[in-house]
């Protein structure tokens, strides 16, 4: 699931950087009214709906891994917790 958010992140990552807009420096506002100002919208839309539904999967596999670690009692992480040093 996760390689396909990626893939499609590239994509659209690849599509706005090669495109005409002007996305980086003055936004889809500073562009003439047409078709490619309406694609420049489309496009910063598409990126905002990826970072959310990649932020939401990446919740929402923590969550499963605390409710596992809660279950088994055991770490999903096999990284030890960092240890304070004694005083």
């Amino acid at each position: 699931m996760q390689w396909i958010l990626v893939f499609v992140a590239a994509i659209a990552i690849t599509t706005v950087a090669f495109s005409h807009a002007s996305i980086a420096n003055d936004g889809c506002e500073a562009m003439p009214p047409g078709p490619a100002r309406t694609d420049c919208f489309i496009l910063r839309a598409r990126i905002h709906g990826l970072k959310s539904s990649t932020a939401a999967t990446a919740a929402s596999q923590k969550k499963g891994a605390a409710k596992l670690e809660g279950q088994t009692g055991t770490r999903s992480d096999p990284t030890p917790p960092a240890q304070r040093p004694e005083n």
